[in-house]
């Protein structure tokens, strides 16, 4: 582990504790995030292109946001985001190391805690539950869906 931490330190990587409502769980996890320059490159984040650009959501205003909604059962299979390329892309490539960092997300992922899909059904936060679920068989996951979605956090153009 200390090896992990040394490379991190060297790679840029920052680690930041953030709390989550008592409803998702009201314990501490530690996120990483790249820096560069001193700038969050990676945050955790869900967004959605849309016609009038790319709405984005901060992941701990979703988690407040949802907290007294109630919880219902969802097929994993129903989610559509589970059969698309949610984490990579050009400029996020699936190196060996980003692999790895999403299989730790996945294998430190908290089942207990509700995945958050939008009022159309579109999921918004658990991506790594939903596939650690799937890893262990699982064919539901509980989930709070949003009747109408919040203002995105930032509207990007692009």
């Amino acid at each position: 582990m200390d090896f992990l931490k040394r490379e991190g330190r060297r790679a840029g990587f920052r680690e930041r504790t953030i709390s989550r409502p008592a409803r998702f769980g009201s314990r501490n996890f530690t996120a990483r995030s790249v820096t560069k320059k001193g700038i969050d490159i990676v945050t955790h984040k869900h967004s959605r292109l849309t016609p009038d650009g790319r709405h984005v959501w901060y992941a701990e205003r979703l988690w407040q946001l949802a907290r007294h909604l109630p919880v219902k059962s969802v097929a994993i299979e129903s989610i559509a985001e589970f059969d698309l390329n949610c984490w990579f892309d050009e400029s996020r490539p699936p190196t060996c190391r980003a692999v790895a960092a999403h299989a730790r997300r996945i294998y430190e992922a908290d089942l207990s805690h509700p995945i958050i899909l939008s009022a159309k059904g579109n999921l918004m936060d658990g991506g790594h539950r939903i596939a650690k679920a799937w890893l262990l068989g699982v064919r539901e996951i509980a989930a709070v869906q949003f009747e109408v979605d919040p203002e995105p956090d930032e509207v990007r153009s692009e």
